[in-house]
């Protein structure tokens, strides 16, 4: 678990017990730790969107591990979004979006040149 994020996490949760926020894209998902948070905090659907399937998986399995599979809120696409956004569009529309892209890893995404394309 990346502590240095526990604050976004827990903003997320409060968000969603508040109701102002009910449906999540969470873009480099990873661990998927966002996802748990809003659906801990009563958002109806999560989209977790991560080029790597493995990290899905282990994803999926943090949602089983705290009971958040029967619900049924959460999706998970194994999905490079730099490449196109279709299948992201049609799962949305979102009221939050969370971006937390991994600090760096080759090939994978630079801050300098790809935050542009992700908010556009």
């Amino acid at each position: 678990l990346f502590l240095d994020m526990a604050v976004g996490r827990k903003w997320l949760q409060n968000k969603c017990e508040e109701g102002e926020v009910v449906s999540v894209l969470n873009l480099f998902a990873y661990t998927c730790a966002f996802s748990i948070a809003a659906l801990n905090g009563g958002a109806d659907n999560v989209v977790n969107v991560d080029m790597s399937r493995g990290a899905l998986k282990s994803g999926q399995r943090s949602h089983e591990i705290n009971g958040l599979v029967e619900a049924g809120g959460a999706k998970f696409l194994a999905h490079d979004i730099f490449k196109t956004w279709g299948k992201i569009k049609k799962l949305g529309p979102y009221d939050c979006v969370v971006v937390d892209p991994p600090s760096y890893q080759k090939g994978s995404f630079v801050a300098a040149k790809d935050y542009a394309k992700v908010i556009r």
